[in-house]
């Protein structure tokens, strides 16, 4: 699978290991077994971003962000209805943009 394709990763919800990565497409979901950690070192620093310790979003893909009423930071992604929330460990990413 082409890594622009991907627009998200995070641990499989579906799996008790922690060896298992769903990574979201526009078009479906695919597991892979690569731990989150391995792939964030596979993927391109320019392209890919860690936004939480269990999610990288494709920048390609974003929309934009908001923040709620508790300061809190989320980003939207083109073509999804949700919204993924970033960790204050990886707020600092988003303050240039």
């Amino acid at each position: 699978m082409p890594t622009t394709n991907r627009i998200w990763c995070a641990p499989c919800k579906r799996s008790a290991d922690d060896k298992y990565t769903c990574v979201q497409t526009a078009s479906a979901e695919h597991l892979i077994r690569t731990p989150i950690a391995e792939l964030a070192a596979q993927l391109d620093p320019l392209l890919f971003v860690q936004i939480h310790r269990s999610t990288i979003v494709n920048l390609a893909h974003l929309a934009g962000t908001r923040r709620d009423d508790t300061s809190r930071l989320f980003v939207r992604l083109r073509g999804h209805a949700s919204e993924l929330s970033v960790s204050r460990a990886y707020v600092h990413l988003f303050k240039a943009m």
